[in-house]
């Protein structure tokens, strides 16, 4: 009796321990990014979100769900052709028109205002982000795909200096699968 109250004490006092551990973690990650910031971070949460919640006028989601890695990126077939049955592989090459843009803000990274851009893009590149990857081996030659990838499948909580995005950012892309190889 008297190990097993013993034993609880020791469990408690970790489990105390460990849980206020947590909670300066949390105040740590939440001093590192300024105010303006954090309102982005909502922002970018509230949208994303707000999409997969997205129901037509039928009452079925919008966006089909594709998990990977414990995160969720959004996806719809705005253009399909049909029959053909092939998809891009893990090392394939793809040529596609590609536009990217911040919703939140209509910032576009990729393309111009209204336009994609012709890409090669190697699937098995690691620079290219696991959301845009995955969500591109979904698409046959000819389609239309649109995204909606979180932050931790796009350019994750950091800043992207080289395509202006801010840190946590909520991506959207309009991609046409022109062709690939097998």
């Amino acid at each position: 009796m008297k190990k097993s109250i013993k034993f609880l004490s020791y469990f408690v006092l970790i489990t105390f321990a460990g849980l206020s551990a947590c909670n300066d973690d949390n105040e740590k990650v939440k001093d590192a990014y300024t105010e303006e910031q954090l309102e982005w971070i909502a922002l970018n949460a509230d949208y994303f979100q707000h999409k997969k919640d997205s129901v037509n006028t039928n009452g079925e989601l919008v966006y089909q769900r594709l998990v990977i890695y414990q995160d969720t990126l959004l996806y719809r077939l705005t253009s399909e052709i049909g029959a053909v049955d092939s998809f891009p592989e893990a090392n394939s090459t793809v040529e596609a028109n590609i536009r990217g843009w911040l919703p939140v803000n209509n910032h576009v990274f990729t393309g111009k205002n209204d336009e994609g851009v012709d890409l090669k893009i190697r699937m098995d590149d690691e620079d290219v982000i696991s959301g845009l990857r995955a969500v591109i081996r979904k698409a046959r030659k000819g389609e239309t795909i649109e995204a909606v990838i979180p932050y931790q499948l796009g350019y994750g909580a950091q800043d992207n200096p080289y395509f202006s995005i801010p840190p946590c950012s909520v991506l959207m892309f309009n991609i046409r699968i022109d062709d690939f190889n097998k």
